[in-house]
């Protein structure tokens, strides 16, 4: 009778490891985009996190969120570094950067120049003709900053999402 006691006690007081992960992130070329994901080491991904973008120096470019899946997307619009800080709590930080270089790059892209074109045939508001003219299919996560207000500019044509591109990239 003793012994079944013990051992359970024994079971249930030893120390067990700790079921640690750590956060993973990356963020790479897309076209006219940035796109990025961000998740844990166990294979979690981090839905619906806010991802500031700022440069290196810390002043802010604008801000994403991710999807369920833990992906983003950003559009860039000046060649300088960008870096991507999201704070998913319980001290769990994902912050990568992507070069002036490659963010260079991406503003000299074709599909940048496309969607710049659109950009200045609707004379310069911002979302306007974007689902056409962009063969990105839109940026559905990117919420650029008002210059005059620090603050995101969010209308419905930023909250688009054409599903069936996003399930395309991501095949």
């Amino acid at each position: 009778m003793i012994r079944p006691v013990f051992l359970t006690l024994a079971l249930v007081l030893a120390p067990l490891p700790a079921l640690a992960h750590k956060v993973i992130a990356a963020v790479y070329a897309d076209g006219a985009l940035i796109e990025g994901e961000v998740g844990f080491s166990n294979g979690d991904m981090a839905a619906n996190a806010m991802v500031a973008v700022s440069d290196p120096e810390g002043n802010p470019l604008g801000e994403t969120a991710t999807d369920a899946d833990g992906m983003f997307t950003f559009r860039p619009s000046v060649a300088v570094a960008h870096v991507f800080h999201a704070d998913l709590g319980a001290g769990h930080v994902a912050e990568v950067t992507m070069s002036a270089e490659d963010v260079a790059a991406i503003l000299d892209s074709p599909a940048a120049r496309a969607a710049a074109e659109a950009a200045a045939d609707t004379g310069g508001i911002p979302g306007a003709g974007q689902a056409e003219a962009a063969s990105d299919g839109g940026n559905p996560s990117t919420f650029p900053l008002d210059a005059a207000s620090g603050t995101a500019a969010v209308g419905m044509a930023d909250r688009r999402c054409n599903a069936a591109a996003l399930a395309q990239d991501l095949l």
